[in-house]
């Protein structure tokens, strides 16, 4: 996952950056299937695996338990389309948009070197405690004020 933050974190800031394939990369543009009951949709699965679900359909299943094995991607979201057509007694509709788990894999590499990722990360880190500084410097003040000594730092 420290790869994939560090990865999107150089690709945002790499305007000479061409995406590998000419796969769609907008994940809520990329529709894998769509789970209708009596021919009203209730759940729109991505080929990432994220879904939208109809608030009462949601109420229905709950939040069903995912395999530990579960892959992020198609192989995902054909679980999830599976498993709410199950629960809800309905039928799964594959998109025309829908990915295979290898197109979605290839999508998603990156290419970068170790060494460009670990600078990354720790650039990320630098700026997230360069954001934080300010709010640690107002909670040291505020407990300064109150009497009370709390630790941070870390």
């Amino acid at each position: 996952m420290r790869d994939k933050f560090a990865a999107n974190w150089l690709r945002e800031r790499d305007t000479a950056y061409v995406p590998q394939s000419n796969v769609p990369t907008k994940p809520f543009e990329d529709v894998y299937a769509q789970v209708k009951v009596d021919g009203k949709v209730v759940a729109t699965i991505y080929n990432n695996g994220w879904s939208v679900i109809d608030g009462e359909a949601a109420m229905k299943i709950g939040s069903p338990e995912e395999p530990p094995e579960l892959r992020r991607g198609p192989e995902g979201a054909r679980w999830h389309a599976e498993t709410y057509a199950e629960l809800l007694g309905g039928t799964v509709e594959q998109a025309s948009t829908a990915l295979t788990q290898s197109e979605w894999t290839q999508r998603e590499t990156f290419n970068y070197t170790r060494e460009q990722l670990d600078a990354a990360w720790e650039a990320i880190m630098a700026e997230d405690r360069t954001r934080a500084a300010p709010l640690q410097s107002l909670y040291r003040a505020l407990a300064a004020q109150s009497g009370s000594n709390a630790d941070v730092s870390a």
